[in-house]
């Protein structure tokens, strides 16, 4: 019994030496760090990130990408503070995780480039989250009306916001999901978010158990072990960042989920359709071959881009197809518009979509003129963006 205690008490210190070993040597090393999420509730109903960090990004066991990034003021990633009191026209650019753009620098990101082209003639906000949805897109565009009275509402739609609003297909905590998108009262509502528990909180100040989770991905082995009936978990097809099963019942939800957010986005926004554009993130990699973007053409992703270009021109918005400007770039350059081993877009794609967005007449109106004392927004014609690439430097 003696000799056994005296065993398992070496194995136990030969562990924590060995765990306290990888801990330090792992601090030297650029390991993603955790963007910790407020709590969320209804006295603070939008989820942001703590506010005035330096962040470590990184990608990979080797750490293939890496980023250094920085919460401002009100807690999203942007290389400046949002200012309440400006005067300068400002452009608010909504999303998920392709606005926060935790991939790139900041100053590289579709809002950082946009901020960089208009200098000090006007502002440019980037309001992301990771894993928001269209839902969600609706209360980010309410907190820019009510805090800093944007002039024009930029959103940026991927393949899996449309029916990850709803919650019967994804919960997300800390943020407005539709129970049901058919609901005239109350459609959607807030899911609080809670404070890590003190053994998470823990956990995420580790460097091994960090490095582990976010940069070998045990995190996805571990969701793929509580998610088994998942579609990646099945072996179905993913196009667009989202499942390419297109059923008669998801689309018909998804779709549901479109036309309550095309009605109801201009009066959480406080602007007319006019001033909004939405970007239309392209089928990626199935773009860069024409033979597998036409198999990829009765797609889920590929039905709804063809029904949120016609719902949200009918209503007078402002689309900017991302699909026809990454392939005439490809066909120019040849160079890819992902973070490699992660899917999101990389600088160039950012740059791209900064550039389709500046070519817009919403944009180039906005940026030329303004009067803050009206509060009339004129009325223009609304077209779907797909102008040619202007060409980049590889």
């Amino acid at each position: 019994m003696k000799r056994m205690f005296f065993s398992t008490l070496a194995v136990a210190l030969g562990l924590l030496l060995a765990f306290t070993l990888l801990e330090l040597i792992l601090w030297l090393f650029p390991v993603r760090e955790t963007f910790l999420t407020e709590s969320v509730t209804a006295d603070q109903p939008y989820i942001r990130y703590r506010p005035n960090r330096s962040i470590i990004f990184s990608v990979g066991w080797n750490f293939s990408t890496v980023a250094e990034k920085r919460t401002n003021n009100y807690g999203y990633f942007s290389a400046s503070d949002f200012d309440p009191d400006g005067q300068t026209p400002l452009v608010a650019v909504i999303g998920d995780s392709y606005v926060e753009a935790a991939q790139v620098e900041d100053a590289q990101s579709v809002h950082g480039v946009l901020a960089r082209r208009v200098d000090e003639a006007g502002r440019v906000y980037g309001i992301g989250i990771s894993g928001a949805p269209l839902s969600q897109y609706l209360a980010f565009a309410e907190f820019a009306r009510d805090n800093f009275d944007p002039d024009l509402v930029v959103v940026v739609i991927v393949g899996n916001d449309f029916d990850e609003s709803l919650r019967k297909y994804a919960r997300r905590p800390g943020q407005y999901q539709f129970d049901d998108c058919n609901q005239q009262s109350a459609p959607w509502r807030l899911e609080p978010l809670r404070p890590d528990p003190w053994y998470m909180a823990l956990a995420k100040r580790s460097a091994l158990v960090r490095y582990l989770m976010l940069n070998v991905g045990l995190n996805r082995f571990v969701s793929s072990i509580r998610y088994r009936g998942s579609a990646q978990e099945n072996g179905t097809a993913f196009v667009g960042n989202t499942s390419a099963s297109a059923s008669p019942q998801r689309l018909d939800d998804s779709r549901c989920v479109v036309d309550r957010f095309i009605e109801m986005l201009p009066l959480r926004a406080g602007l007319s359709p006019d001033n909004i554009v939405l970007v239309l993130d392209g089928m990626r990699p199935e773009l860069y071959s024409a033979d597998t973007l036409l198999a990829a053409k009765r797609t889920y992703f590929s039905l709804m881009r063809d029904y949120v270009i016609e719902t949200a021109t009918t209503a007078g918005f402002t689309v900017v197809d991302l699909q026809p400007v990454f392939r005439a770039d490809y066909a120019h350059h040849q160079l890819p518009f992902e973070v490699p081993a992660d899917g999101h877009w990389n600088a160039r794609a950012h740059g791209l979509a900064a550039q389709a967005i500046a070519a817009t007449e919403a944009f180039q109106r906005v940026m030329g003129h303004r009067d803050r004392s009206s509060g009339n927004r004129r009325r223009t014609n609304v077209a779907i963006v797909e102008a040619q690439s202007t060409a980049m430097t590889p």
